[in-house]
C-alpha cells in the first residue's frame, strides 16, 4: 500500500464507523434461582431474548445475558456463595427468584458490594428481609412484591364494610402470620379489635395438605368453634383443598363468608354448597391468568423488562464507567464498585408491566400493584358465578362497585329469605313438615318469584325484630341478617327509613305506612236523666231561654205602642190586647213548633215573628241532628282521641315494641323537645316498662287495659277487625312506606321493584288487601267504629242569635216608621182614626139606657 493511501483509509474508517449502529455488547447480569422458582434454562431464555424491542438503529439485538447459578431449596449459605462468584466474575446487576431466607444474604451481599438488586421472590417475604442502614441514600435491592403491610391494608379496608367480631385465619406459611399481624393492629387502631383464630397447615405435597387440612378443620370442630368468618392467606393448592374441606364440614353456606388473599389462580372446585367466597388477587395485564401462572414469573419477566430498560440508559451516560470487579474479600487490593448510576436510575424507575405500573418506594418495594376483588358464588349444583365487584390499591384504597358477598342473578335461583311474623304480612303455621308461611308479603313475593324464575327459602329472624342499629355500630333483626349476608332478602313489614338506608336497599314501597293509636274499647257509659239536654252546650240552652223572654218583651212592646197593633184596635167580644203573658206564649208556642195566637198583622211584629221563627228553625234543626248521634255513639266515653291527647295525660301507659324503628323515632325525635320529648320521657320512666318485646304482647296489654298502643296503622287495622273490644283514634304520623331489604348494590333490587310497580298498576295489591285485611273480618263497622260527637257550643250558634238581634233591630225601626206615618196621616186628615177607641159608640141597653 502507498504512504498517500493511507490517509484517504482512515477518512474512510470513520465514514463508515459513523454509519454502523453503535455496539455495546452484551451485559451480564447474574440470575440466582432456587428448586421453587421453577424457571428452566429455555424459559429463562426467552425472559431474556430482546424480541419486544425494536431495532432503533441504536441498540444492536445484543442485549443483556444472564450468568445462572442455582441453589438446591431455600439455602442461605449457597445464596451467598453463589451472589459472590457472580459479582466476582463481573456482573452488572443481581436477579434472584429464592426464598425469604436465600433473599436476605443476597441482600446483605448487594449492599455489602453496592451493586442493584432485583428481587421476585417466591412468595411474599417480611419486612426484615430488606434491611437499609441510615446512611445508604438509596436501596440496593428492589423487591417487585409490595410490602406485607399492603395486604393488611387490602384486609383491613374489606373487613371494615363488614361486621365480623371474629375470624379464622387460615396460612401455610409464616409470612401469613405477619401479615395478620399487621391485620389486628391496624384494626385495633381504627377502634375496631378482632378476635381470631389461627390455623397453620404445613404441608410439603398435596397429598400432605389433604390430610392436614383435614384433621386441622375436624379438630377446629370438635372444640365447639364453628367459625364463619375466614381468611385464607396461602398457595393456590391450599386455597383449593380448604374449600373443598369446607364443603365437606358445612363450614361454606349462606351464614359464612371467606376472603381468599391469593397472588395466583386458583382452579375453583365444582362443589354442592350454596356460599359466597371473595377472592382478592394480583391484577396482571397482558398475561394468561391460569392455573399454571406463577406469580413470581410473571414478576420475573418485569424485572428483566426493567433492567433492559434501565441498561442503556445507565450506559448512555457519561458517568457511568464501571470499575474493577469487587469480590467478597476484605483485603486492601479488593476495591468496592463506587458506581450507583444504574441503582439510581433502578430507584426512580416508573414502567408498567404483565403486573401492572413498577414503581419503588424509598426502601425498595414496590406497592403499586393493583388487586383485583372477585365474588364467586357457588349455586348449589348450578355451578359457580364469577363476578369482579371492585379492585384495591395503594394509592386509591378499596373501590367496589357493590358489597362483598353480594348475589347476583335472580332467575335460576334459590334466594334465602328472612322473614319477622307479623299478622297479616307474614303468618306462620306449624305443620309436621315444619313450619309454613303465609300472608299479604309472601303473596307478593311467590308473585316474584314467578316472574323472575327463582325459588327462596324461608327462615325466621332469629330474635325476631326488625332491625335497630345497636350503641356498638350493629344491627341486629331482619336488618342485620341482611347485613351480614345470611340472608338474601328481608320479607315483613319492613318500614323504609334513612338510617336503614345507609345499610341496605329496599325494593319500591309495596304499602302506605303510618302510626296510629290503638286502645280498649270503653263500655258504655250510665244512662243519664237528662241526657237529652247533651246535644246543646249549657251556654246556648241559657241564650236560648234568654232569647225567649227578651223577644217576648220586644214583641208586647211593639203591640203596645205600634198604631196598628193589638191595643189600638177596637176591642169587640173576640178582640183583647195581647199583654206579656200573649205574648210569651205566643213566642213558645213557635219554639216548640206548635203555632200560637195572636196573629201579628202589623208590620213591625211580622218581622220580628219571622226572624224568630227562622231563629227557631235553625235550633231546633241543630238540636235534632246532634241529638241523634248522642244517642248512638255518644255512650262511649273515649279517654284519648288523638296522639297530642295521649302525651298531656299521665293516667294511661302507652308504648310501642323495643328496639323497632318507631322507637328509634321516638328516641331521635325526643331531643327536639316539645310534645316527643314528653312521650319518651314517659315510656321510658314507666314501670313496669311502657315497650313490649312483640305486636302480640302489646295488644294483650291493651286488652288488659290502661294501656295504649302505638304502631303501624295496617297491621293495628287488621287487628282491630278481629278484636271487637279496641278502637284506633287520632289521625297517622311518622308516614312513610314499607319495603322489602336487600344488600347494598344488589342487582336484583330493580327486577323485584318492577314486580311491585306492576302489581300496583295492575291493582293486585289493592286485591291482597282486600283479601288479607277487609274479608276475614269477624267486627261489624259499628262496632269497630267510634264517631267523635261533641256538644254544640255557643260559639258555634252564634250567627243564629246575631240573626235574631237583627230581626229585632228591625222590627223596633218598623215600630217608628209606623208610629211616624200615624202621625203624618192624623195631622193630614185631621179626623181621628176611624179605629180610635174614641169613635166607638158607647152600648146601649134595649130601652135606650146606657150601660156605664
Amino acid at each position: 500500500m502507498k504512504r498517500g493511501g493511507l490517509p484517504v483509509f482512515l477518512l474512510l474508517s470513520v465514514v463508515l464507523l459513523s454509519t454502523v449502529p453503535t455496539t455495546f455488547g452484551s451485559t451480564a447480569i447474574g440470575v440466582i434461582l432456587d428448586d421453587s422458582a421453577q424457571i428452566d434454562d429455555d424459559h429463562l431464555a426467552r425472559l431474556f431474548a430482546r424480541v419486544d424491542v425494536q431495532d432503533d438503529g441504536n441498540v444492536t439485538e445484543e442485549g443483556l445475558r444472564p450468568v445462572v447459578a442455582r441453589i438446591s431449596g431455600d439455602d442461605p449459605s449457597a445464596a451467598i456463595w453463589h451472589g459472590c462468584r457472580l459479582v466476582e466474575e463481573g456482573v452488572l446487576a443481581l436477579l434472584s427468584s429464592t426464598g425469604c431466607r436465600s433473599l436476605l444474604v443476597i441482600n446483605s451481599v448487594s449492599a455489602t458490594l453496592r451493586i442493584p438488586h432485583v428481587a421476585t421472590p417466591v412468595r411474599s417475604c417480611p419486612t426484615g428481609v430488606m434491611p437499609r442502614g441510615e446512611s445508604i441514600a438509596v436501596p440496593y435491592t428492589f423487591n417487585m412484591r409490595p410490602r406485607p403491610e399492603m395486604h393488611a391494608r387490602a384486609l383491613r379496608d374489606m373487613v371494615n364494610t363488614l361486621t365480623w367480631t371474629m375470624v379464622t385465619f387460615i396460612y401455610d406459611h409464616d409470612d401469613g402470620l405477619t401479615v395478620m399481624k399487621n391485620l389486628l393492629e391496624q384494626l385495633v387502631a381504627d377502634g375496631r379489635p378482632l378476635n381470631a383464630v389461627f390455623l397453620k397447615i404445613e404441608w410439603d405435597t398435596e397429598d400432605d395438605l389433604r390430610r392436614t387440612t383435614d384433621e386441622r378443620v375436624r379438630n377446629l370442630l370438635e372444640q365447639g368453634i364453628k367459625p364463619t368468618s375466614f381468611i385464607v392467606y396461602g398457595r393456590s393448592a391450599l386455597a383449593r383443598t380448604i374449600l373443598q374441606k369446607a364443603d365437606k364440614y358445612s363450614l361454606l353456606t349462606r351464614e359464612t363468608q371467606w376472603i381468599i388473599l391469593q397472588e395466583e389462580s386458583v382452579k375453583v372446585p365444582k362443589l354442592f354448597a350454596t356460599g359466597i367466597v371473595t377472592f382478592f388477587r394480583l391484577t396482571f395485564s397482558r398475561a394468561t391468568y391460569s392455573p399454571r401462572s406463577k406469580v413470581h414469573s410473571l414478576y420475573m419477566q418485569d424485572a428483566v423488562s426493567l433492567l433492559r430498560e434501565s441498561v442503556p440508559e445507565a450506559h448512555a451516560s457519561v458517568a457511568w464507567a464501571p470499575s474493577s470487579p469487587p469480590s467478597c474479600g476484605f483485603g486492601p487490593n479488593k476495591v468496592l464498585n463506587e458506581d450507583r448510576k444504574l441503582t439510581r436510575i433502578l430507584a426512580t424507575s416508573k414502567t408498567t408491566g404483565v403486573s401492572g405500573t413498577v414503581q419503588f418506594d424509598d426502601a425498595g418495594w414496590n406497592n403499586s400493584s393493583r388487586w383485583e376483588i372477585i365474588n364467586v358464588e357457588f349455586m348449589d349444583r348450578n355451578g359457580t358465578i364469577a363476578h369482579k365487584i371492585g379492585s384495591w390499591d395503594a394509592e386509591r384504597g378499596l373501590q367496589l362497585k357493590e358489597p362483598l358477598f353480594t348475589r347476583h342473578a335472580v332467575t335460576d335461583r334459590l334466594l334465602r329469605v328472612s322473614v319477622v311474623v307479623e299478622e297479616p304480612f307474614v303468618m306462620k303455621r306449624d305443620t309436621p313438615a315444619g313450619p309454613v308461611f303465609y300472608g299479604f308479603c309472601i303473596d307478593i313475593l311467590d308473585q316474584m318469584a314467578k316472574d323472575h324464575n327463582f325459588r327462596y327459602d324461608i327462615y325466621e329472624t332469629p330474635d325476631r325484630k326488625f332491625g335497630v342499629q345497636l350503641d356498638n355500630g350493629s344491627w341486629n333483626g331482619a336488618i342485620g341478617q341482611v347485613l351480614s349476608r345470611h340472608a338474601d332478602i328481608a320479607v315483613s313489614d319492613l318500614v323504609i327509613s334513612a338510617q336503614r338506608e345507609e345499610v341496605v336497599d329496599f325494593t319500591k314501597p309495596y304499602l302506605d305506612y303510618g302510626v296510629r293509636l290503638i286502645l280498649k274499647k270503653p263500655v258504655d257509659k250510665e244512662q243519664n236523666w237528662w241526657g237529652f239536654l247533651a246535644p246543646l252546650d249549657g251556654t246556648v240552652w241559657w241564650s236560648i231561654l234568654g232569647a225567649v223572654f227578651g223577644v217576648s218583651v220586644l214583641l208586647y212592646i211593639l203591640h203596645r205602642y205600634s198604631p196598628y197593633g193589638s191595643y189600638k184596635q177596637p176591642h169587640g167580644e173576640e178582640k183583647h190586647h195581647s199583654d206579656l203573658k200573649e205574648t210569651v206564649w205566643f213566642i213558645i208556642g213557635s219554639l216548640m213548633q206548635q203555632g200560637g195566637e195572636p196573629i201579628q198583622n202589623f208590620i213591625s211584629g211580622r218581622i220580628l215573628s219571622t226572624f224568630w221563627w227562622f231563629f227557631v228553625l235553625i235550633i231546633i234543626a241543630t238540636y235534632t241532628a246532634n241529638l241523634a248521634a248522642f244517642l248512638t255513639v255518644s255512650r262511649m266515653d273515649i279517654p284519648v282521641r288523638s296522639v297530642q291527647d295521649l302525651a298531656g295525660q299521665v293516667n294511661i301507659k302507652y308504648g310501642t315494641v323495643r328496639d323497632s324503628n318507631l322507637q328509634s323515632f321516638f328516641r331521635s325525635r325526643s331531643r327536639e323537645g316539645g310534645m316527643y320529648e314528653r312521650m319518651w320521657n314517659f315510656m321510658v320512666g314507666s314501670e313496669p316498662s311502657a315497650f313490649v318485646d312483640t305486636t302480640v304482647e302489646g295488644l294483650e296489654r291493651v286488652q288488659q287495659g290502661g294501656y295504649a298502643f302505638l304502631w303501624d296503622t295496617a297491621v293495628l287495622e287488621y287487628e282491630k277487625n278481629r278484636k271487637c273490644d279496641l278502637i284506633i283514634v287520632g289521625d297517622p304520623f311518622y308516614k312513610g312506606g314499607y319495603g322489602f331489604a336487600m344488600p347494598r348494590g344488589a342487582p336484583y333490587r330493580d327486577d323485584l321493584s318492577m314486580t311491585i310497580l306492576r302489581m300496583q298498576g295492575s291493582g293486585h295489591i289493592e286485591k291482597l288487601q282486600t283479601k288479607w285485611w277487609t274479608t276475614n273480618s269477624t267486627c261489624s263497622d259499628e262496632e269497630a267504629t267510634v264517631v267523635e260527637t261533641t256538644k254544640v257550643e255557643f260559639v258555634g250558634m252564634a250567627g243564629v242569635f246575631a240573626v235574631l238581634l237583627m230581626g229585632c233591630a228591625l222590627s223596633v225601626i218598623a215600630l217608628l216608621m209606623e208610629m211616624l206615618w200615624h202621625l203624618l196621616v192624623t195631622k193630614q186628615h185631621g179626623t181621628p182614626d176611624r179605629h180610635s177607641p174614641a169613635e166607638i159608640p158607647p152600648p146601649q141597653l134595649p130601652n135606650g139606657d146606657l150601660f156605664v
